[in-house]
């Protein structure tokens, strides 16, 4: 009775997500084996799983068995050219299929031309995500053959497929002809700029296609100023990608141009370009000849505070703007000056991106106090700016006055940041913010930062992250830290890795887990954590009620402690994953962990390597992991 029950359950299945469980050909030719059971599946996903070629066959068999299958993710599964040849072979017996997605499982020229084949024949398929699997030119040639014969497809990804310029011109000569085609990506390939010219010239031709993604090319002077003379005729054109080409100032100022014919031009992306403070000025000044910009990326382009400031200017004038990427310039106090003066005439902005530029402490201060008349502000970044205490006098305490701010990251990562300075300033902060993340990473903070931060918990009241890993709080801190988590009822992870807290830090969180009502991702590696320490977070574990992720590796928790936690782990409903690598536990510890694993229902992953199983530890986890397939569990 129970059989029959499960198989008309998974007959009535219509979706099927198995992504990222590590799975090996052994597991996944389990679930191959089932596959034509389920006779209603609509979307099936095995991405990251390394299936291999034998089990993709199984699947391709199965699949014109599900005759309602519209949707087939098998990217990064490892299936090769033989796999990917056998889901060819099965395509025009998917009568519904609208969607294939077979991303970075480098098939190959023949495989590729085999798929190109098959696409033709699938009369519903609308998707193709075909990036990374090597097709070149001689795959590129198929797919040029037969995409005239695809009159539904609307989406192709061709990125990182070694396309060459004479491949691109083969497509190019092509794309017209597919008029239902709205989206299309030849993203790191090698075009250059005879492909480029190539390709613009057709995409333009092409009556529904929006975007132009040729980011990591090749493309020079030459092949943006071809690109530039077809913008222009392109009615729809919405999104430009040049990223991580080499265009520099003068291709800046062919863009520009061409921006001003481009009135529903949405996203513009020159990221490593190298366009200087002139090519910024230029695409500032064409900005405002733009009415639906949304998206500016101009990170890594040696963009000073003369770019900057112009960019700034325009602000006010556009009116749908919502994201600005400036990463990685060299931007000043006099660029984030001006930003800070116009940001909050720009109605729509969301996002802004400052980091890794000079802005200093007084640019951050400027940006803060700016930051609560804008009315749309949700995140600004500043990270790696030299900021010493930005954080309390320029950005914390004018988060309060925010409107319409339900979260701002703190990142202060790997950024120099003074500790007791900053710490102090922090304090200034009087009443209720709306921090939902608070990042201090490799920061130094010590014990005396530890007590300021406890001091703080209270007034963060919808703080859903702490990152404080690597900031030598030792037991000390942490047991400061602990005491104060009571007050932060919405704290989903916290992160203590590489904090020295020994076990007198270990019990502490240990006895606070029942206080923490909705954290579900705990980080306790690299801390000096023995048996003592792990029973304690074992003890709290159960009380936990939300606990999704422990991760306890690299510590020195022995058998004893592995005991403990694994004994802990079926009490744990939500428990998904648990990483004990390098803890010394022997073959005893490992019994108790293959003795739990099948009792966690919502186990996904248990990573153990680095310790000391020995034959008999080894054959009860092979034991464990044949009973429960879908776990990845690694040792």
């Amino acid at each position: 009775m129970p059989e029959t029950s499960s198989v008309k359950k998974l007959g009535q299945t219509q979706s099927l997500d198995y992504s990222e469980l590590s799975w090996g050909p052994k597991e996944a030719r389990i679930f191959a084996n089932a596959l034509p059971l389920c006779l209603a599946l609509q979307k099936l996903s095995l991405r990251k799983n390394n299936i291999g070629p034998e089990v993709a066959a199984i699947i391709a068999t199965a699949m014109p068995q599900c005759t309602a299958l519209q949707d087939v993710n098998l990217a990064q599964t490892s299936i090769g050219a033989d796999g990917a040849m056998k889901i060819a072979d099965a395509m025009p017996g998917c009568p519904q299929l609208q969607k294939l997605d077979l991303w970075g499982n480098h098939v190959g020229a023949e495989a590729a031309a085999s798929i190109a084949g098959a696409m033709a024949l699938c009369g519903r398929l609308q998707e193709l995500n075909f990036g990374y699997n090597d097709m070149g030119v001689a795959g590129a040639a198929a797919f040029a053959e037969f995409l005239p014969h695809c009159g539904m497809l609307q989406r192709l990804d061709l990125s990182g497929n070694d396309i060459c310029a004479a491949a691109a011109a083969k497509i190019a000569e092509v794309l017209p002809q597919c008029e239902a085609l709205h989206w299309i990506s030849f993203f790191m390939n090698k075009v250059g700029d005879a492909g480029a010219g190539k390709l613009a010239q057709s995409m333009a031709q092409c009556s529904g296609l929006k975007n132009m993604l040729l980011g990591n090319n090749g493309i020079g002077v030459a092949g943006v100023a071809e690109i530039a003379t077809a913008m222009p005729q392109w009615r729809e054109l919405s999104e430009v990608n040049l990223a991580y080409n080499d265009i520099n100032a003068e291709g800046a100022r062919s863009i520009a141009k061409a921006m001003r014919h481009c009135e529903k031009m949405q996203i513009l992306n020159l990221e490593k370009n190298w366009i200087g403070d002139d090519g910024a000025c230029k695409i500032a000044q064409a900005m405002q000849q733009c009415p639906a910009m949304k998206q500016l990326n101009l990170s890594f382009n040696d963009i000073g505070d003369v770019g900057a400031v112009a960019i700034a200017k325009v602000l006010p004038g556009c009116s749908k703007l919502q994201t600005i990427e400036l990463v990685s310039n060299n931007i000043g106090t006099d660029g984030a000056r001006v930003f800070s003066e116009t940001m909050s005439q720009c109605p729509t902005l969301q996002e802004l991106n400052l980091s890794y530029n000079d802005i200093g402490f007084e640019g951050a201060s400027r940006i803060g106090e700016a930051m609560n008349k804008c009315l749309s502000f949700l995140n600004v970044t500043l990270a790696g700016n030299h900021l010493g205490a930005y954080e309390g006098t320029g950005i914390a305490k004018n988060m309060p006055q925010c409107p319409n701010q339900p979260r701002l990251n703190m990142f202060l990562s790997k950024a120099g940041v003074d500790s007791t300075t900053t710490l102090e300033k922090l304090g200034t902060v009087q009443t209720p913010t709306t921090v939902g993340e608070l990042n201090l990473g490799y920061n130094g903070i010590g014990i005396k930062g530890a007590q300021r931060i406890a001091y703080l918990i209270p007034t963060y009241p919808l703080l859903k992250l702490m990152d404080l890993q690597g900031n030598c709080l030792g037991a000390a801190g942490a047991t400061r830290i602990a005491t104060a988590l009571p007050e932060c009822k919405t704290l989903e992870e916290l992160n203590l890795r590489s904090n020295n807290i020994g076990d007198v830090g270990a019990n502490s969180i240990g006895e606070i887990m029942a206080h923490c009502k909705v954290l579900d991702r705990l980080d306790l590696d690299c801390n000096g954590i023995s048996a003592d320490g792990a029973i304690s977070i074992a003890k709290g574990m159960p009380l936990c009620k939300k606990l999704q992720k422990l991760k306890i590796s690299e510590n020195s928790i022995g058998s004893q402690g592995a005991i403990s936690i694994a004994q802990a782990m079926p009490k744990c409903k939500n428990l998904q994953a648990v990483e004990m690598r390098s803890n010394s536990v022997n073959a005893d510890g490992a019994a108790s962990l293959a003795e739990a694993i099948p009792q966690c229902p919502a186990l996904k992953s248990v990573q153990l390597g680095d310790n000391c199983f020995g034959d008999h530890g080894s054959a009860q986890l092979a034991l464990a992991k044949q009973q429960c397939p879908a776990v990845a569990l690694i040792w």
